[in-house]
């Protein structure tokens, strides 16, 4: 997914628990698509900093107003969390009734009790990710479809 990333302005694909939802076959052989089903879950995004995940950001920011869902970002451990939060702050001044969550990369804990308690609609990943700064078994556990952006 990360090779074709860099071909493209952006990337989609469904977790495999989710694949339900996408391309299904017809009785003639033929592709049809069904639509993803908009449930009131929050829109997860993945912030490594602002060169690398603005984009990424903005997107999520921009589902969960469109959607009227909650926006939680997973700050990497070497992100400056309070600018981090001032930023969004800025960017959701203006957006009545719609709240944002900041959890550090590394607290899983409250990573696993934030999934639980109210589930992930879409993870909005930016393309240009370095494989050290994810755990692939973190989001491995967040079962829902990616953006790659």
């Amino acid at each position: 997914a990360m090779e074709m990333a860099e071909k493209a302005d952006i990337v989609f694909f469904n977790d495999v628990a989710t694949l339900s939802y996408g391309v299904t076959r017809g009785k003639a052989g033929a592709a049809r698509t069904r639509r993803i089903p908009v449930v009131k879950k929050p829109v997860w995004v993945f912030y490594s900093g602002p060169t690398k995940s603005q984009r990424s950001l903005s997107l999520a920011l921009s589902l969960s107003e469109k959607y009227e869902t909650n926006l939680i970002v997973i700050a990497a451990d070497d992100v400056a969390r309070d600018e981090l939060e001032a930023q969004i702050d800025d960017m959701v001044r203006g957006h009545s009734g719609l709240s944002c969550r900041v959890l550090s990369l590394s607290d899983k804990a409250g990573l696993d009790n934030a999934m639980e308690l109210n589930g992930c609609s879409v993870l909005v990943l930016p393309r240009n990710l370095e494989p050290d700064q994810i755990e692939a078994d973190l989001f491995s556990r967040i079962r829902s479809p990616r953006i790659l952006v």
